[in-house]
């Protein structure tokens, strides 16, 4: 279920008649021919204190011109209408004499000519910046790419491109709207407050863009993914600052990847399967030693995506036992030394069988297949290599396929008790195992226990059901 939308702290109530972006354009077609009636009461004021001074009634031809450029050609007409009343009965008026044959002197000839040309070449200039503006928007109409562009108070300014398409939602219901009322484009509180967390970092100046991946919900259990790139422009000492955001639709990516990921996963599992059917020991002992791992790789330090990581591609450490003949891996008392020779080829087999991948999973599985059974002191094999020259996850494997094959039975031995393989294990620490990671396997042995306990239940309920 859809989460209660994300709402910044501090924000007012936001029931307004306008949005702040339909209420500035209005005020600028207002405002315009208002600041040329205050220009003119300024220069009549001017007039009046300092009669002498010269006429200044033609400054008024600059407000036009600002009016017709900032608020278009309605308002750059309406101005040069009013300037050309003014110059025509009040500059006029105010001279007695005229140095022409007409009733009006030359400076409100001039007013009343100047003025509807500055006005309209204002507004025709203001015209040609709005149709480029509207180009523009067409373009962005065509991107694949969602184009949000947001006041300081995160209030959307801009809804355009791709963006309805990708979130559902029209520009007339985005524009004017705080972009975290708006339902669907943030799938849940958190990610609203990490996409907050950037806004706030932008707004500070601490950093000109950033960049994150979002995941959002839709009508009828409908879930697509977008990845936004954000970024700001400071205005110093101007109310705040503004956003832009480029929303990619990546859904159909993350769809695609979690397929192959899911295909990947599978044909791993089905190796995993084939494993099964040639040692019968191999099931539950591989998914215990990706538990274990997992367990011993956390206690190491591992992050979270690395422990998975760990814990997926330990299950194939000997995938490798595919390769090896059934009298010698199924062979119920000791191997041969030359048995023995070739049970150890399974390293390299394993290896060969996962290596050549670009895959990650498969790379760490690699490494381990080759690894696993290599000792500290360089007495392992298959390269005889020792310390800290084994890769980590290797010597991670090696404490939990040491411990797992003392505690289960096999075709040449029964399991030992618990106690008798800790100790085996401390007793192994700093020849066979890693002396760092013996201690570390002590601190989590309760986690240990739990995993075995957990996967006997299993067995034991298993076993019961194949006897009924």
């Amino acid at each position: 279920m859809h989460s209660e939308p994300f709402k910044p702290a501090a924000q007012g109530p936001r029931d307004r008649f306008l949005s702040k972006g339909r209420g500035r354009a209005l005020w600028r077609k207002v405002l315009a021919p208002v600041t040329v009636i205050v220009g003119i009461a300024a220069v009549e004021s001017i007039t009046a204190y300092f009669p002498e001074m010269p006429e200044l009634a033609p400054i008024i031809l600059v407000w036009v011109a600002i009016a017709g450029f900032v608020a278009g050609l309605e308002s750059g007409a309406l101005s040069s209408l009013i300037a050309v009343t003014y110059a025509l009965f009040i500059v006029s008026g105010r001279h007695a004499d005229h140095a022409t044959a007409l009733s009006i002197c030359a400076q409100a000839i001039f007013i009343a000519g100047a003025a509807p040309v500055l006005g309209i070449m204002a507004g025709s200039m203001r015209g040609r910046v709005n149709m480029t503006a509207e180009t523009l928007h067409r373009h962005l109409a065509n991107t694949p790419l969602g184009v949000i562009e947001l006041y300081d108070d995160f209030e959307v300014r801009v809804w355009a491109g791709a963006a309805e398409a990708i979130f559902g939602i029209s520009g007339k219901a985005a524009v004017g709207k705080n972009l975290f009322e708006l339902e669907g484009v943030f799938y849940s509180e958190d990610d609203g407050k990490e996409a907050k967390k950037i806004l706030e970092v932008l707004q500070r100046g601490a950093s000109s863009h950033a960049v994150h991946e979002s995941r959002n919900e839709g009508e009828h259990g409908w879930t697509g993914h977008s990845r936004w790139f954000w970024s700001s422009t400071l205005r110093e000492g101007w109310r705040g600052s503004r956003f832009l955001v480029l929303v990619e639709d990546i859904t159909e990516r993350v769809r695609i990847q979690e397929e192959l990921e899911h295909s990947k996963s599978e044909i791993i599992d089905r190796l995993l399967r084939a494993a099964e059917y040639r040692d019968d020991a191999t099931g539950v002992h591989v998914v215990r030693m990706s538990r274990y791992c997992e367990a011993l790789g956390r206690a190491a330090g591992m992050n979270n995506e690395e422990c998975d990581l760990l814990r997926r591609a330990s299950p194939m450490h000997d995938i490798g036992k595919i390769g090896i003949p059934d009298q010698i891996l199924q062979k119920p008392g000791k191997l041969t030394p030359e048995e023995r020779d070739i049970m150890k080829a399974h390293t390299l087999i394993g290896a060969e069988l996962l290596g050549g991948s670009d895959h990650a999973l498969l790379q760490l599985a690699e490494k381990i297949a080759m690894t696993h059974h290599e000792k500290w002191d360089g007495t392992g094999y298959p390269q005889g290599i020792k310390g800290e020259d084994i890769p980590l996850v290797g010597r991670i494997c090696a404490v939990c396929d040491v411990f797992d094959a003392l505690t289960s039975v096999r075709p040449y031995k029964s399991a030992w008790l618990f106690v008798e393989a800790v100790s085996e294990i401390e007793a192994l620490s700093g020849t066979h195992l890693d002396p760092h990671l013996v201690p570390l396997f002590k601190e989590i042995l309760p986690e240990f226990a739990a995993i075995r306990e957990e996967y006997e239940a299993e067995s034991n309920t298993s076993l019961n059901k194949e006897a009924a």
